[in-house]
């Protein structure tokens, strides 16, 4: 890897850290109203929901199978990290043993 590609990744490094910084550090100065803040609240989830819908709906059995895992950690343990492992476990073993 030569000098320049280097000092490339280690620049598009420190901005990528500044702009993260600089935003937290602004909006810790910014008073949201209540509603924003139930909208930050809540995004996380409609953005997961976004995002895999579309995979369960058009994928075959393993995204179907994982679904389902995945809906009963979180009404078993209310975990959702523990419910995203779940699913992409299922995923995996189903894809390399049901196929």
């Amino acid at each position: 890897m030569t000098n320049e590609t280097v000092l490339t990744i280690g620049l598009m490094a420190a901005a990528t850290i500044a702009t993260r910084l600089g935003g937290l550090w602004l909006m810790s100065r910014v008073e949201m109203s209540p509603f924003v803040k139930r909208w930050f609240k809540n995004l996380p989830g409609s953005l997961i929901t976004a995002i895999v819908t579309p995979t369960v709906v058009s994928g075959g059995l393993a995204e179907m199978i994982a679904a389902v895992a995945v809906i009963l950690t979180m009404i078993k343990t209310k975990n959702l990290l523990l419910a995203m492992s779940v699913g992409v476990g299922m995923v995996v073993l189903t894809k390399n043993f049901l196929t």
